[in-house]
């Protein structure tokens, strides 16, 4: 939750947003402390909030990146009397003039390398220290198209151009900088936007791309804006290094011209990346009157507000960080640690909302609110979005009509008609987070297992299957359970490894007593699904090996014997590796593609013996966990649907697959939202079917205990390169080793970096690029992954965001973590390449969009004005290209795949940089804003291993078993 102003009224407006979730709120709040109605906000960023003369409040949203909307409140209504909404482009700031919006624009006039003749006149200050140049780019490569050994390319950056081996510098005659033109178009109060933008005759010149408008305020004047720009020294002052700038200050008035008189240098000093030397994070700030804050060091407490018809005022840490101005130190506010924003750091200038004579912050958690007043005296005012979020991590019917799901922090089981509590799951998962990605929920006589890098039994009583640590993970290996035993089937090298499991978590029949699993040739792909049978063994259907597109079923039975592969009428798209498959209690099972587009029905031995098209309709809704549940079900009888309206309420969200019981009812775990309340629930409706009988039991057999794990020459989710290397099948994510929770993919993993980082962008989001970018919140971070050091493991994961901002020493350690390590650079090539020895995964030539790679823009250049600054900003990777999103999940460019054998490794080119072990640091592959055609052979050496940002990531590699 953030805590922003709110112009024209003693009100502070409280926002609770995060990158990446398309449902976020927002309320006001009085001085009194009164809150009003809370705003639901879906797909829309908040710019700025104001009240009207007439006492209504407006909201000024960001919508798609291109778009802003006026929305106009009654007091006591959470929703919009008025909204205008029109396409306005790259808007840099917004201001509240009057009763009149004026958004603030500039244009390309002309280029000159001379600073406009009206740039005002100097006014000197202090300076500071510098910040960081950006990365170097590379020059552009090209890989012959023909079929040769792999010539590893050593590029010497991440900015636009990319990849090439040393050559000749040639200097060149800098290009004249741009001039550029400020124009203004106007939003009336009714939310009409009004003509076109027009130009108001202030020009300047940029010093450097990126540094353009700083920041709009309305005042008595007008429309107060203030500017970098290029500027020449004043006396007795010297540029070195990049040179040096300006920031300039003026009015624009109610007419929408510039008032040329106003037009003065606020402050100036030697030019850096995206800042000037010793002037910060500038800011316009005050109400009656405006000035332009800045400060001398680009993480410090102190700071100087430079006011517009007066005099320059340094200020110490307690007037920047509580009321800039004030004159009077607030020792008591300090002592309370307030933040404006969860992550803000202490000595981040503005950590409070002043609302009248009281201001406002978080509490530690960001949930709750605390307001103080001037002498210091707080006040509690409560949760600011009260909601029970319910969460369903993981849930498995069966035909039997029981089921599990962790619910609402505790393992839930279904029984007839009721459900019984059991463990929490602090008792059952270290630390007591989430469950992560499940690879199977398999019931073995009365114990309940959960396959999730360990096999743990968590019903009745918790439990380890020791043998089975770490190595069962989603994707690659499929769990199931059985009235005896269950079956535990795992993809490696091409086949398709079956060992039993007991109720008591052992290991036996049909592994052999060696250690050894049973396998066969693998008829599927990673991604396969399977459902226990009533005679024993399992139904198990996935794409086929043989296609990019078709699936097949076929059973292993309780000897872990494969019967006859058959091919189904299913397809599913190119690319897409996962289908659904439900048990049915009188034997056999329903087949659906992942989008339930299609549904085939099959019988005991897998055999399709019915299919139809999944009719359209569902729930509307956000769901967090789960899928908005379908309107139809596929009914018991083969080729038909029923429509179960529960299923399909608003709201409803259905985790794992609903299932028919043999009664005759269909049953599901899920969500449903209430309001703001999202709440776990069983779903059960009776009628839709008649009651049929359990298919038969199953057969007797010798279970044989066997006391090591079945050797296998990779582990399931990584791929057999050449029979003698393993390499992960998706891009990493990292997990918490302890509870296997996966880390948010959009920080650093180490303490201190991740602080640092969430305390530079915070708030310094809002000061950077346009109004779109500014109004863009930070994506989630999950509490516990704050202020303690977490021993990591990379784990591959399909449709998963793997992770960026790694280092290659974190990268080397969490592949160590999980039994890996860094793939060394020709191992990568040689993955990448493939069994066809291609320059490119997919063949001998480039092709466009084949590979998430040398994609239309660069999300630096979107979010900051500048592809070159910036790449530890933690929103760069839900940056969208139109409606299309730069960064891509794991296996979601269906043709960049490498080939091995029946199997193949995905997006090793692009998407991610991937670090390898190669000298002192380098990554390979190139990432998606990467301008390359070099495939396989791209590389950057020009970083250490302590190097990371937004485009860092990792996969991992293996010798493989004997």
């Amino acid at each position: 939750m953030s805590v922003e102003p709110v112009f024209g009224e003693a009100a502070a407006l409280l926002v609770s947003q995060a990158a990446g979730e398309p449902e976020g709120y927002a309320r006001w709040v009085e001085e009194s402390g009164r809150m009003g109605p809370i705003v639901r906000l879906v797909d829309e960023n908040v710019v700025l909030a104001f009240t009207r003369s007439d006492g209504k409040r407006a909201l000024v949203t960001s919508v798609g990146g291109d778009r802003l909307c006026l929305s106009v409140f009654d007091r006591a209504s959470e929703v919009a009397e008025i909204r205008g909404c029109e396409r306005v482009g790259d808007v840099k700031a917004v201001a509240v003039s009057g009763e009149r919006v004026a958004l603030i624009s500039v244009e390309t006039v002309g280029a000159s390398g001379a600073v406009p003749p009206n740039s005002g006149p100097a006014a000197p200050q202090t300076t500071g220290p510098t910040t960081p140049a950006p990365k170097k780019e590379a020059s552009p490569r090209l890989v012959q198209n023909r079929k040769t050994p792999a010539v590893v390319k050593k590029g010497n950056g991440k900015g636009g151009k990319k990849g090439g081996g040393k050559k000749k510098e040639v200097v060149k005659k800098a290009a004249p900088k741009p001039t550029v033109e400020v124009t203004v178009r106007w939003v009336s109060r009714e939310g009409v936007f009004e003509g076109e933008a027009k130009a108001t005759g202030l020009r300047f010149v940029p010093p450097l791309e990126g540094m353009g408008v700083v920041d709009a305020r309305g005042s008595a004047r007008g429309v107060e804006i203030v500017w970098y720009e290029s500027a020449k020294p004043s006396a007795g002052k010297k540029a070195t290094g990049m040179g040096w700038a300006a920031i300039g200050g003026g009015v624009i008035g109610e007419d929408g011209r510039f008032e040329g008189k106003s037009r003065a240098k606020v402050v100036e000093g030697e030019l850096e990346w995206g800042a000037l030397k010793g002037f910060y994070a500038p800011r316009l700030v005050g109400g009656t009157r405006v000035g332009l804050l800045t400060q001398p060091v680009a993480r410090g407490g102190s700071c100087e507000v430079s006011w517009f018809g007066g005099a320059a005022a340094k200020l110490g840490r307690g007037e920047c960080a509580i009321e800039p101005g004030a004159g009077v130190g607030f020792e008591k506010i300090l002592q309370a640690e307030p933040r404006r924003v969860g992550g803000q750091a202490r000595n981040d200038v503005g950590l409070v909302v002043w609302a009248g004579e009281r201001a406002f912050f978080t509490t530690g958690d960001g949930r709750g609110l605390r307001s103080a007043g001037r002498d210091g005296s707080l006040r509690e005012e409560g949760v600011a979005f009260p909601a029970r979020r319910g969460r369903v991590h993981w849930a498995k019917v069966w035909p039997d009509g029981t089921g599990v799901a962790l619910a609402g922090g505790r393992v839930r089981v279904l029984e007839g008609d009721g459900v019984r509590e059991g463990l929490s799951k602090e008792e059952i998962f270290a630390g007591g987070r989430g469950a992560g990605a499940v690879a199977g929920i398999g019931k073995v006589g009365a114990a309940v297992w959960v396959a999730r890098g360990d096999v743990g039994r968590v019903w009745p009583t918790g439990g380890t299957a020791e043998v089975w640590r770490g190595r069962v993970w989603p994707d690659g290996a499929v769990m199931v359970g059985g009235k005896a035993k269950g079956l535990l089937m795992e993809l490696s090298g091409g086949r398709l490894h079956v060992a039993g499991l007991s109720e008591e978590g052992k290991v036996g029949a049909p592994a052999l007593s060696d250690g050894r699993a049973r396998s066969a040739a693998s008829p599927v792909r990673a991604g396969f699904a399977a459902v226990e049978r009533g005679a024993g063994g399992a139904i198990v259907a996935g794409v086929g090996v043989g296609s990019d597109e078709e699936v097949v079923a076929f059973v292993v039975d309780a000897a872990g014997r494969l019967g006859p592969v058959a091919k189904t009428s299913l397809k599913v798209r190119a690319g897409e590796l996962g289908v659904r498959l439900s048990g049915l209690p009188g034997g056999g099972a329903i087949l659906s593609d992942e989008g339930r587009r299609y549904a085939v029905w099959l019988d005991e031995e897998g055999r399709e013996v019915g299919a139809a098209a999944w009719p359209e309709g569902g729930a509307a809704g956000i769901c967090q966990d789960g899928s908005p549940g379908p309107r139809f079900y596929p009914s018991m009888k083969p080729g038909g649907f029923v429509e179960v309206e529960a299923l399909s309420a608003p709201g409803t969200c259905v985790v794992g697959e609903p299932g028919w019981a043999a009664d005759g009812s269909l049953r599901w775990f899920g969500t449903r939202a209430e309001g703001r309340d999202v709440v776990p629930e069983v779903g059960l409706v009776r009628g839709l079917a008649a009651a049929v009988e359990r298919a038969g039991a199953e057969a007797a057999e010798d279970a044989e205990e066997v006391k090591a794990a079945a050797p296998r020459p990779c582990p399931p989710e990584m791929v057999l390169v050449q029979g003698k290397l393993c390499v992960d099948r998706f891009e990493a994510t990292i997990v918490d080793a302890a509870s296997r929770e996966a880390l948010s993919p959009d920080f650093p993993v180490t303490p201190n970096l991740l602080e640092i980082t969430l305390g530079d962008w915070s708030t310094g989001r809002s000061r950077m690029g346009s109004v779109h970018a500014r109004a863009m919140p930070l994506p989630f971070l999950p509490g516990w992954q704050r202020g303690q050091k977490l021993d990591v493991m990379a784990v591959p994961r399909r449709l998963a965001r793997p992770n960026g901002y790694l280092t290659g020493l974190v990268a080397e350690s969490a592949c160590a973590a999980s039994g890996k390590r860094l793939c060394t650079l020709p191992e990568f090539v040689l993955a990448c390449r493939g069994q066809d020895d291609t320059p490119f995964p997919y063949g001998d030539t480039y092709v466009e969009g084949a590979c998430n790679v040398f994609r239309e823009a660069h999300p630096a250049a979107i979010l900051h004005d500048n592809a070159s600054i910036g790449h530890l900003d933690p929103r760069l990777n839900h940056v969208r290209a139109g409606e299309a999103p730069l960064f891509r999940r794991t296996g979601a460019t269906p043709a960049c795949r490498s080939r091995w054998g029946n199997d193949a490794i995905y997006d090793m080119v692009g998407n991610l940089d991937e670090w390898v072990d190669e000298g002192s640091g380098a990554f390979a592959g190139g990432f998606y804003a990467r301008s390359t055609r070099s495939g396989c052979d791209a590389v950057v050496t020009a970083h250490p291993r302590s190097y990371l940002d937004y485009s860092t990531g990792v996969r991992c590699c293996k010798d493989a078993e004997p």
